[in-house]
């Protein structure tokens, strides 16, 4: 579920994303890739507190190298808060495809 919760970011169906990173997070709570995944599809719906909340629980899980694909996310969640008209576009994510 999470692979496909990837596609679905990928292609931009953020509500998709958060159901199958949903389901995964069901399967494996502690699951730190399952937990950005999901930080990531909320992003995308702008639901930013919660987003934060994901990508925390992912950090203290992840390992130091992991670490660094994690603070680029929270970067755009400050600077949405900052401008919540918008999402700026931060720098890309692994896995992630733009228009």
């Amino acid at each position: 579920m999470g692979d496909r919760a990837e596609v679905h970011l990928q292609l931009g169906a953020h509500d998709r994303a958060l159901a199958d990173a949903d389901r995964a997070n069901g399967l494996r709570p502690d699951e730190a890739p399952t937990l950005v995944c999901r930080g990531r599809a909320l992003i995308g719906l702008g639901r930013f507190d919660e987003a934060r909340a994901d990508l925390d629980r992912a950090l203290a899980l992840s390992p130091a190298p992991d670490r660094v694909r994690i603070a680029p996310l929270l970067d755009r969640i400050n600077a949405a808060r900052q401008a919540p008209t918008s999402v700026p576009d931060g720098p890309e994510m692994p896995g992630e495809r733009r228009s």
